[in-house]
């Protein structure tokens, strides 16, 4: 059971860096496109990012849904697992509800701070 948390744990906090770590990159065909393009007046037309908005936000909320999911699953296998147990194991199920506590608080916590993020972008 200390395998597949660590495991699951360790998927969940892959894939979070993995979205933390992407950048944006643009390509130019040459340095003077670059200087052309920064040498123009500003113009006050944004960019229309609504459509990656809304794919970022369902990508979110789908990694929110998954794991409030399997956390769920994970917090009901353990919780069985305490009632049915002896005593000596009824310690172990404590301590491996800790990591488990803090990996559903992350998520949720840091999946809300994006979202916060992305409703102040409009």
């Amino acid at each position: 059971m200390k395998k597949t948390v660590k495991i699951l744990a360790i998927v969940l906090l892959s894939i979070m860096m993995l979205f933390v770590t992407v950048q944006p990159v643009s390509y130019a065909r040459d340095a003077s496109e670059i200087i052309n393009e920064a040498t123009k007046e500003p113009t006050d037309k944004k960019a229309d990012t609504s459509g990656l908005n809304n794919v970022a936000q369902n990508v979110i909320n789908i990694i929110w849904i998954i794991s409030i999911i399997v956390a769920i699953v994970v917090v009901m296998v353990i919780g069985i697992q305490f009632i049915v147990g002896g005593t000596q194991q009824k310690a172990e199920y404590k301590k491996a509800l800790m990591p488990v506590a803090v990996g559903v608080g992350l998520v949720v916590f840091g999946t809300s701070i994006v979202k916060f993020l992305f409703s102040m972008n409009g």
